[in-house]
């Protein structure tokens, strides 16, 4: 009489086994690729808003708004500057709130991501 484990592995479709090799080869290349410092693919906004965000909030933002890559932990100018000026007509307690503030960003520009809107929002107050 066949083993358990022998009666699984047959009755599992070929399908199933192609996607999950499929899936072991692309975990393999991304980390060939992030370890040789290839690896340039920015995740997806679909796929960060779904997954949760994991890339750096200021390439994010530099992705959006374009401007010089700042060096040191600071948003792009670019962003600072389309942030001040959704916040111009904000009042004094909604912009001490930062989740306030991090919803207005938001309802501007529906491609940021709460990473990337909550980085900005801590530095535009």
């Amino acid at each position: 009489m066949p083993s358990r484990a022998g009666i699984a592995r047959r009755a599992a479709p070929k399908s199933v086994a192609r996607r999950i090799r499929g899936g072991i080869e692309l975990r393999n290349l991304v980390r060939r690729h992030r370890r040789e410092g290839t690896a340039s693919i920015m995740q997806s906004i679909w796929s960060a808003k779904i997954f949760g965000d994991r890339e750096d909030p200021r390439a994010r933002l530099h992705a959006l708004f374009g401007g010089e890559k700042p060096a040191a932990g600071q948003p792009p100018q670019p962003a600072l500057m389309w942030a001040r000026e959704v916040l111009t007509d904000v009042d004094a307690a909604a912009a001490a709130d930062p989740v306030a503030v991090t919803r207005r960003l938001r309802a501007a520009e529906p491609r940021l991501t709460l990473r990337a809107a909550t980085f900005l929002a801590a530095h535009v107050r």
